[in-house]
């Protein structure tokens, strides 16, 4: 824990005109968030506990996604290693307003209208090649990180532990729908993969919207290397699990359309979304099974892979 007086030296140090509220923020596991208040401005400060971590990576994909007009919190202040804190920290703007998640009260054409222009920008987020395929966080240096064109990887290399995972799934999934999931992967590890940008994480809870305007997208912390799909895949994962229970209208197609406005989608992009939500859902419950158990949400993940294996299949005959 970062002892209180380090963290007002360090805000009165590097950012302009008198603080009038530092207050813990919700944070993710691996980091820790305060909001601040100064005038009309509020900004995140984020630090990483441990040393021996860096914001590098994340410094450099807001400034290039900056660049590029996405709607991101812009970077105000980035620290390598601060001795102060004794650690590395960043501080950020605010994107206005609040997640699409909380936003029910808003009539459907207007949230069909926010979905579209969040899926241009996801879209100019994935169009960025990157070196790396994975998280990007681990990265001490950000040297390198983007390319002018995305790299080649065996597509193999998204899912090295699929055997593993299958492993874990049989009882929950039958015999037959085991070999269905085989069949599905051996369709999709032919050539290689090209890496790029990925938010990692989104979901209609990193969408914000202030007075039914579209405003941005926040969290940029799980973002990693891989297939252009995962996004888009992830998107079409969550709409249909816990979601979907405080929020029942679908945006996926609206989201699509915007994204198809600034990238335009191949013919197959139907399968390759529907394959990228396979193997996601997979992934995870395999991580409840083994966490949890069967739980709702894991009968709800069973319940998604069925329908995506169908689809795979179907749209391959």
């Amino acid at each position: 824990m970062i002892e209180r007086e380090a963290i007002e030296a360090v805000v009165q140090r590097v950012l302009p005109g008198p603080v009038s509220r530092i207050e813990a923020a919700t944070g993710g596991s691996s980091t820790l968030v305060y909001r601040i208040v100064s005038g009309h401005e509020t900004y995140y400060l984020r630090f990483l506990p441990d040393p021996d971590d860096t914001f590098a990576a994340e410094y450099a994909i807001h400034t290039r996604l900056r660049q590029l007009d996405v709607r991101v919190p812009d970077i105000i202040y980035y620290a390598p290693f601060d001795e102060t804190v004794q650690c590395s920290f960043l501080i950020t703007g605010e994107i206005k307003g609040q997640p699409v998640m909380q936003s029910a009260f808003l009539d459907e054409a207007t949230l069909k209208a926010i979905a579209r222009e969040a899926g241009q920008d996801l879209a100019r987020i994935n169009s960025v090649p990157v070196r790396k395929h994975g998280r990007l966080r681990e990265l001490k240096s950000a040297d390198d990180l983007f390319l002018t064109e995305a790299a080649l990887s065996p597509r193999s290399e998204q899912h090295p532990n699929w055997q593993n995972m299958l492993s874990i799934c049989h009882g929950v999934l039958s015999s037959q729908e085991l070999d269905r999931l085989e069949r599905a992967l051996q369709m999709h590890d032919t050539g290689d993969e090209q890496w790029y940008l990925m938010h990692g994480d989104f979901s209609i809870r990193h969408i914000y919207q202030e007075n039914g305007r579209y405003t941005g997208i926040i969290d940029l912390t799980d973002a990693q290397g891989a297939s252009r799909w995962e996004d888009i895949g992830y998107f079409h994962l969550r709409d249909r699990l816990r979601e979907a229970k405080v929020f029942p209208l679908r945006l996926e197609t609206e989201l699509l359309e915007g994204y198809q406005e600034m990238m335009p989608l191949p013919a197959d992009y139907r399968w390759q979304v529907c394959f990228a939500s396979l193997r996601l859902a997979l992934l995870m419950l395999a991580d409840q099974l083994q966490c949890k158990g069967m739980d709702a949400f894991a009968h709800a993940l069973v319940r998604v892979i069925r329908e995506d294996v169908e689809a795979v299949l179907w749209v391959s005959l």
